[in-house]
């Protein structure tokens, strides 16, 4: 009856927790275990040492099966599915919980410029830092290729679990060394408490959610969770009840962020960005609704709107200023796949009598990944129409290389990631290096995210030829530019 009992337990728990492969091997294991018993009984030396071998070997495949389903295979630590059913168990104790998610920035760039085994070893060296900082107790867990996990348990308040966060912080920022390689890099932090809530799995989301938010913030940061930075991304049904509407009543509007030309000292281009003034939530970033508008479709017409109005800001600043700007507009796929795009934009032009050569549309990897042949033709359709196009945030994904000679673009904005490392021999080299690719493509070379009057200074002794980010200008209104524009060319008399 005990035995009977027991075989029946195992056989509910092997098949609700396990999959095929666990089934079989867990199955095999006990067979094993039940035949060398009768053979016991039966006093069968050989057949028991035979089948005593087969149940190690067994054992052996299922031991490393269960250690590939529980931990990560780089770093060694706990995986993604253990880390949830974690918090699944933390959920019954309520026990007082900190769900914090660690992001390497650009991380995909280290795979890209120095291979995947420089990556891996980075993410070891991580893993180690991140244990000997928090202790062996802590579950520790790598999410995905570039994310971290960690749930603190027992914490008392916030401010505990932020001097926890920013010793952490502080011993990441160290340099790393690998094969000879200065590596110094900077994260993005979310943490969620569990204040609110009775499924701590939601922690893990919500964290997710507050790391992502966090890069608007800059590099370095960690961010809290909140109810609004939460409800912006995950509310999609009450977002898309409002988007949809957001452009018939005039929701939107647009920002500039001039784009200074080393040389000359003059601002020859803007940036066009989009913000959306939501009746509830104030002035929201792209990074809140822009998936959206391309889940909806809203992105095309959007898209077209934001040319327009570009178009007549352009001519705008020529009346009132004297100056011919370049906008610079950011494309999305769905815009580009458009089988009318190109009409569309050869329409605007011509109602608002501005000419292509002054309209600039930027590109990511990402966008020409998705259909590389499609782009390719409508760029050249373009390009018949006078307008440049440009590669944004080249040296961000996993082929920029192949993507540079890919696609024949006038002008390459360089990564905010090599403008943050220019303080270090081995980023200073690749930064020039990339400098002189593109001139050797005929290219003009923009150094995006330039934040410092240090870096300004670097970048002023290279072949660069713009640089755009905070130090010149944050994104500003259209009346803020004109008047930022007019002051500058009225000093330039003098």
């Amino acid at each position: 009856m005990l035995l009977k009992s027991t075989l029946k337990y195992l056989n509910y728990v092997i098949y609700k927790y396990l999959n095929n492969i666990y089934k079989t091997l867990t199955f095999s294991i006990i067979f094993s275990s039940l035949i060398i018993y009768l053979n016991l009984i039966n006093n069968n030396r050989v057949m028991i040492m035979c089948l005593v071998n087969i149940l190690m070997v067994l054992l052996i495949i299922l031991n490393n099966f269960i250690y590939y389903k529980l931990f990560d295979n780089v770093t060694r630590l706990f995986n993604r599915d253990y880390f949830l059913s974690k918090l699944k168990g933390l959920s019954i104790t309520k026990r007082k919980v900190a769900v914090t998610v660690i992001s390497i920035s650009q991380f995909s760039q280290i795979n890209t410029l120095l291979g995947y085994k420089t990556g891996d070893d980075l993410l070891r060296y991580i893993s180690i830092r991140i244990t000997r900082v928090l202790g062996m107790k802590i579950c520790i867990s790598r999410l995905y290729s570039d994310k971290f996990g960690i749930i603190l348990v027992d914490v008392k308040n916030k401010g505990e679990v932020e001097l926890i966060l920013n010793r952490l912080l502080d011993k990441l920022k160290e340099p790393y060394y690998i094969n000879g390689v200065k590596l110094e890099l900077f994260f993005n932090i979310g943490c969620a408490l569990n204040d609110t809530i009775n499924d701590y799995t939601e922690l893990l989301l919500r964290a997710e959610t507050s790391c992502t938010n966090s890069k608007k913030y800059g590099f370095d940061y960690i961010n809290f969770f909140d109810n609004i930075s939460y409800n912006l991304p995950t509310s999609t049904y009450n977002l898309n009840k409002d988007f949809k509407n957001a452009l018939l009543n005039k929701e939107f509007f647009l920002v500039y962020q001039p784009i200074y030309n080393i040389k000359n000292q003059k601002i020859e281009s803007v940036e066009v960005l989009l913000r959306w003034l939501h009746p509830t939530l104030g002035v929201l970033n792209p990074v809140h609704f822009i998936d959206l508008a391309e889940q909806t479709g809203i992105i095309v017409p959007l898209g077209n709107w934001l040319i327009k109005e570009a178009c007549k800001f352009q001519k705008l600043v020529k009346e009132i200023a004297d100056i011919n700007l370049t906008i610079c507009i950011n494309l999305s796929y769905k815009q580009i796949s458009n089988r009318d795009f190109v009409n569309s934009v050869k329409k605007i032009l011509n109602n608002e009598n501005v000419s292509g050569e002054h309209l600039n549309f930027e590109i990511t990897e990402t966008v020409s990944m998705q259909n590389p042949e499609r782009l390719v033709l409508t760029m050249k359709q373009l390009e018949d129409s006078g307008i440049k196009m440009s590669i944004d945030d080249f040296g961000s994904g996993y082929s920029s290389f192949k993507y540079l000679l890919q696609f024949k673009a006038s002008t390459l904005k360089v990564d905010k990631l090599f403008v943050d490392n220019l303080n270090s021999e081995f980023g200073k080299i690749i930064f020039e290096e990339i400098i002189t690719l593109g001139k050797k493509l005929n290219m003009k070379i923009v150094a995006e995210g330039v934040e410092s009057g240090e870096q300004f200074k670097m970048i002023k002794n290279t072949d660069c030829d713009y640089v755009q980010g905070y130090f010149i200008s944050k994104p500003i209104t259209s009346q803020e530019l004109i008047d930022y524009l007019i002051e500058i060319k009225e000093n330039q008399k003098y």
